[in-house]
């Protein structure tokens, strides 16, 4: 154990050397001897006696190490042979004797100054990082939405304090490095979402399934009440960037824009009248149905972008207009519009029917065109017309003369017969006639003969008649015909002489009554209601039309109060009204009212009422007209109007409209808070006195004033700029003029929108990028942007200069194929393995390779290169790292390694040969000549036993040095190859440590490189000597499978197994695995380990040849 100890610490590659328990030389590798100076292996000597300025750590550790412990450090730098310190990171670790005590230490040292360099330069670069982060995490705060980066693992990197303030988090509830599923069940647990309060385990699956699988914008409503938009996008590598935006306000406005559309357009919708809205060039914007039904025009002439003049054309040509010259009254239509004047026209279509159009011009130009059916109206109008025609003209040429005298007595009406029956001169019958010169003329012409007195006293008298408004009637002769005059006072004051020619009486009262049928005859018509109410307030008559408003028959309204159709709100003031009519002064009276249907609906109604008689005794006549609709329109314009009210006082721009005479037409509410106008000052509409005041706020006002001086010399100038404040804050202003519909300027809106917040945010964003643009200058490997429609790159960085050699002008104007050897890592022609790598990385995956790159001084150089697309674009980022000298000292390496473990097996294979050749005959003819003394010895009794003994003693030592040639060397692996050597090998291990070997071998009998054998077969042979040493198993699989150009090798058992997690194959330093390793590293090779515990180990060991030199 001690020699082949030594010898082991003599042929290490490291600085490796072995010391007795007094720190005496045993054996040191010849890495150490170089490093302290001795040409040989100072043997028995201390290594403190030569160094006595060791490190005392150093000391203290190798004490610890002869305690049994094993120590390692990489802080301590011990003198050389040259006096200098060297960073060297030192092992140290007992070694036993045969008996299993600690009989010194072995200490291995390795020079780890390069390393040293390559930290402290690592640590310049973390705390740039770390200047960087802090940079970001700043801008991040500055963000007014949540944001978070969460990497491929779903832990939260990096966060701003937005997001904790949108959640309602303490300091503590949030914190780098969370998983993304706790953070949403923390949600869940507190209340915070509304969808979580109705299913957490539904909304926890809901949230990671969107974060797995990011598919856009996510609208939150959270517990209270506030609204998160959510959007999540993923990164290149595999992580997510989390966006978190309040947008409370905003669905707050949404919702009350859509309530407010929603009213504007049931009203628009419902109303009974037809609407056309032109913008101004007279195209039609929006229209409703019942301009369809109501011009019973197409369809299609009211979709929109119809224009103005093709539907006057069509009902021109149509008949609509009458008996016109088309073109002449489309223009007329044009120029009117033009104007934006408001108009009005009516006209009767062929079909009958009335249409009342109105323009009214709207701000900005264009017009609303209103249709409305009057069709009702018109003859309700021209039958009111007609009937008070046949009353005039009864009332001419009816049998008795009627002369109607005013309170103020004087001469209001007459008819025909009034001046014939009593002849006066016909300057006295006229309007206006005073009552005391119709009643002398009377007198002087004798009328009143049967009178007592003077003609001044009849004046009196009869005046005093008048006044007493005392109904009378007397029987006169006047102008040779008998004639009955009848007075009867009328309610305001008045009278009415009614003289009638007696002796045509029957003739006279026949045509009265004919007259009276023509008039129910037109009461009865469907024109407008018409009702008689007594004294106690039953209904005498009805006709049709009124009984139909109510939802009744005549005969069914007749004899009822009229207040059982009146609303009980109402009822109050019809009383009023109706006394004060029959009991008052009985004028007539024009209310706006509603009745009761009898379908409970409540009836708009117009009432027109006047007192009357009717059968004897007072009464209230009223012509009832149903203004229902009307007033329903009436009512949805005035709300319409109100909206667009609301809608400029909500909008969260400030506007301000201001005529040609700079006096202010409109401001809203925003624009005075924008500039803190007070509210008097905005009041008086002075637009120059609202600038002064605004102006004293601004940073430069006389920029401002320049901008505002511009649009006034210029008055059709549209545009847009920026206003500073002198409290940082940044407003956008646009302007535009606004026109009526003649084309007439009628003054200038302006739009003032404060983008202070968004001016900040881009200011940021600036800033960071120019951050992150010096870090990827700095950096130390190459990035290069490349875009592959174009072929070329369009970015580099310095790093990216010195690895092509070339200047960075010159890099981006060649592209990247002039600078790569034709023949690559991966064996392709370039052009395709450069098209294939970018197309797989256009796809979305990151793309790791090697590229050579000739550089124009002819060196080549070897890189390391990654390709990540940019998400959104055919933009590639390519980072390359110089990886030639790291090539370069592993090629080294492995050489050194090839030739050492070739330097090992040539003395190994020497030492077998003489043991067996030598050695194994001495021991062999010692042998036979004692078998020959046993023969002829004559005491043979005697001496037999002691040459039994030594003849036991020979054997035993022949079959000892048998078995260390053996183990040294197999004479087999060079006689008759690798295969009948392992079954040899598995055969001595099974007999001597009771393992079950289960050996599948498939070399077909064929030979593998020397070297290769060689490392195979101590691979195989360490491999069981771990497997009896400390795997406590009971069967052993051995595989070897060989093809033309590598071989395979695996070795399992069904032991104790290992915890890789405490025991890192790929830095492992047991001695057996270090030893394995150090031996496939020379031929290129590998070891792949595969253990759990109580579950066995299994070795899987890969090899690559030249099938030359198998051969």
């Amino acid at each position: 154990m001690t020699d082949s100890l030594r010898q082991f610490v003599a042929e290490a590659p490291n600085a490796t050397a072995m010391f007795d328990r007094e720190m005496q030389y045993l054996a040191a590798s010849p890495r150490w001897l170089a490093w302290f100076g001795h040409p040989a292996c100072p043997m028995g000597r201390s290594h403190y006696h030569d160094f006595p300025g060791n490190p005392e750590g150093l000391a203290a550790a190798h004490q610890r190490g002869l305690a049994g412990a094993t120590e390692s450090a990489d802080d301590l730098r011990p003198p050389g042979a040259d006096g200098r310190s060297r960073p060297v990171r030192w092992l140290v670790r007992p070694w036993r004797d045969g008996e299993g005590a600690i009989a010194g230490i072995v200490v291995a040292g390795e020079d780890v100054a390069d390393r040293v360099v390559s930290q402290a330069m690592a640590e310049d670069l973390a705390r740039d990082v770390r200047w960087a982060e802090r940079c970001l995490e700043q801008a991040l705060d500055a963000i007014p939405e949540g944001f978070a980066i969460y990497d491929a693992d779903e832990r939260l990197l990096v966060f701003n304090k937005a997001m904790r303030t949108l959640y309602r988090f303490g300091d503590g509830d949030i914190l780098a490095g969370m998983r993304f599923e706790d953070l949403v069940r923390a949600v869940a647990d507190r209340g915070i979402c509304d969808e979580a309060a109705r299913d957490r385990e539904a909304y926890v699956r809901e949230r990671l399934e969107r974060h797995r699988n990011p598919c856009g914008a996510v609208e939150r409503r959270l517990a209270d009440g506030r609204w998160l938009l959510s959007e999540e996008r993923r990164t290149p590598d595999g992580g997510t960037v989390v966006i978190r935006t309040d947008i409370t306000d905003l669905k707050t406005r949404e919702r009350e824009l859509a309530r407010r559309n929603a009213l504007l357009e049931a009203t628009f919708r419902n109303m009974g009248e037809g609407i056309g809205v032109f913008d101004p060039d007279r195209r039609l914007m929006v229209a409703h149905d019942v301009v369809v039904r109501l011009l019973d025009v197409p369809p299609e002439l009211v979709q929109p972008g119809v224009l103005l003049e093709d539907v006057t054309r069509y009902r021109a040509e149509r008949g609509d207009f009458g008996d016109v010259d088309v073109e002449s009254l489309v223009n007329g239509r044009i120029e009117a519009f033009r104007q934006q004047k408001p108009w009005r026209v009516t006209t009767r279509g062929p079909k009958g029917r009335v249409i009342d159009t109105r323009f009214e011009p709207m701000p900005g130009g264009g017009g609303v065109l209103v249709f409305s059916d009057v069709t009702e109206r018109a003859d309700a109008e021209a039958e009111l017309a007609r009937r008070n025609a046949l009353l005039e003209a009864t009332f001419q040429t009816m049998g008795e003369g009627i002369a109607v005298f005013g309170p103020d007595l004087r001469l209001s009406a007459f008819n025909r017969n009034a001046a014939l029956l009593v002849g006066l001169p016909p300057e006295l019958v006229r309007p206006g006639a005073s009552f005391a010169d119709i009643a002398q003329s009377c007198w002087e012409r004798g009328v009143f003969r049967d009178s007592d007195g003077d003609a001044e006293s009849f004046v009196r008298e009869s005046t005093e008649q008048f006044r007493a408004q005392i109904r009378w009637s007397r029987i006169l002769f006047m102008n040779g015909r008998l004639t009955e005059v009848r007075f009867r006072p009328m309610p305001d004051g008045g009278g009415v002489y009614v003289y009638s020619d007696i002796s045509e009486r029957a003739a006279s009262e026949a045509r009265i009554r004919e007259e009276e049928a023509k008039f129910r005859s037109l009461v009865e018509q469907d024109v407008a209601g018409a009702v008689i109410v007594r004294a106690d307030g039953t209904i005498g008559y009805c006709n049709r039309c009124f009984a139909a408003m109510l939802g009744f028959a005549s005969s069914e309204v007749v004899g009822r109060p009229l207040l059982d159709f009146v609303p009980e709100a109402e009822q109050p003031v019809v009383v009023r009204r109706l006394s004060s009519q029959l009991f008052g002064a009985g004028a007539t009276v024009q209310i706006a009212s509603t009745v009761r249907a009898r379908d409970g609906s409540i009836v708009d109604v117009l009432v027109n009422a006047s007192k009357s008689m009717f059968q004897g005794e007072p009464a209230s006549i009223a012509v009832v007209l149903d203004v229902t609709a009307r007033n329903r329109a009436e009512r949805d314009l005035l709300s319409a109007a109100a909206l667009l009210a609301a809608v400029h006082e909500a909008s969260p721009e400030g506007i301000l409209a201001v005529d040609f005479r700079s006096r202010i037409l409109f401001a809203n509410r925003r624009y005075a808070e924008i500039f803190a106008i007070p509210a008097d000052l905005l009041a008086r509409g002075d637009d120059q006195a609202v600038r002064a005041y605004a102006v004293a706020q601004l940073s430069d006002a006389e920029a401002f004033w320049r901008g505002a001086q511009h649009y006034d010399d210029h008055p059709d100038a549209s545009g847009r700029d920026e206003v500073e404040f002198r409290d940082g804050r940044v407003v956008e202003r646009t302007t535009a003029p606004f026109y009526g519909s003649n084309g007439e300027r009628l003054g200038r809106i302006w739009f003032f929108h404060d983008i202070t917040r968004r001016r900040s945010i881009e200011d940021s964003l600036r800033a960071s990028e120019e951050r992150f643009r010096m870090l990827v200058e700095e950096a130390p490997d190459g990035i290069l942007l490349y875009d592959a429609g174009q072929n070329r790159f369009i970015a580099t960085n310095a790093a990216a200069e010195r690895l092509f050699g070339v200047p960075r002008d010159a890099l981006l104007e060649r592209g990247p194929l002039p600078f790569l050897t034709p023949q690559q890592p991966d064996g392709l022609p370039i052009e395709a393995s450069f098209a294939r790598n970018n197309r797989w990385a256009l796809s979305g995956r990151e793309v790791t390779h090697e590229r050579w790159i000739r550089q124009p001084s002819g060196e080549q150089r070897i890189t390391h290169v990654t390709l990540v697309r940019l998400p959104g674009s055919a933009l590639i980022r390519a980072s390359m790292v110089d990886i030639t000298e790291q090539r370069a000292a592993e090629a080294k390496l492995a050489e050194v390694q090839r030739d050492l473990v070739s330097r090992q097996e040539a003395v190994r294979q020497r030492i077998a040969r003489e043991l067996h050749d030598s050695l194994g005959q001495y021991l062999a003819a010692i042998a036979i000549k004692l078998e020959l003394l046993g023969r002829t010895t004559p005491n043979v009794a005697a001496i037999e036993s002691g040459l039994a003994d030594l003849k036991e003693l020979t054997a035993t030592v022949g079959e000892e040095v048998s078995r260390l040639a053996w183990e040294l060397r197999p004479i087999a692996l060079d006689d008759i190859g690798l295969e009948p050597a392992i079954r040899n090998l598995v055969d001595t291990w099974a007999g001597r440590s009771g393992l079950a070997f289960d050996c599948h071998l498939a070399l077909n009998a064929s030979r593998l490189p020397p070297l290769v054998e060689t490392t195979l077969y101590r691979v195989l042979q360490e491999a069981i000597t771990n497997v009896v040493k400390h795997a406590r198993a009971k069967t052993v699989g051995v595989i070897v499978k060989a093809s033309p150009r590598d071989v395979l090798m695996i070795i399992e058992d069904d032991g104790v197994g290992l915890d890789l997690a405490q025991n890192d194959p790929a830095s492992t330093t047991r001695l057996g695995l270090l030893g394995i390793r150090e031996r496939l590293a020379a031929i290129r090779g590998s070891l792949q380990i595969e253990s759990k515990p109580g579950a066995g180990t299994t070795l899987i060991v890969r090899a690559r040849f030249d099938a030359a030199a198998a051969a």
